[in-house]
Formats: structure tokens, sequence, C-alpha cells
């Protein structure tokens, strides 16, 4: 987040809402796979899920705090 103490309350969610509701370059293999490994009997988390729209905007919990705001860091692996 910017820290931008001019931005409004629904300002600050819209910034933090597009930096955690964007899967990075190392999540969308992941999602491409998604329906493949489920076919397989193995489910992803729904971040992974073609269509996934992220828990908190129904919640308006800070992302952080959902299973689904947590993104894949760079060079580990995920559990399926």
């Amino acid at each position: 987040m910017s820290g931008n103490k001019s931005l409004s309350d629904a300002e600050q969610l819209d910034e933090i809402d597009k930096l955690y509701a964007t899967l990075d370059n190392n999540e969308e293999p992941w999602r491409d796979r998604q329906r493949f490994l489920e076919h397989c009997g193995y489910m992803l988390r729904p971040r992974y899920h073609p269509g996934w729209v992220p828990s908190w905007r129904s919640t308006r919990k800070d992302p952080i705090l959902c299973k689904d705001g947590t993104f894949l860091p760079v060079g580990h692996d995920i559990s399926v």
C-alpha cells in the first residue's frame, strides 16, 4: 500500500485488493493446470481456480488474514 494519507478508506481497500487479488507469474501456471489436477484427484486452493473471486471482497477482511490472500513465494512449491 502506498501509505498515502489522502486516500479514503475505500481507495485504500481498492489498493490492497489490487495487490492481493492479482495472481503473479509464478501462480498463473497453477491456475492454468487446476482443472487437469482436479481431474487427477488433486485440489488446489480456491485462489488457483479459474474465475476465482477473492473471499475478502465479501467479508471485508484484510486479505492477509484470508487463506486465499496468501500468494505463492518465488521458488516454492504448492501443496495439493
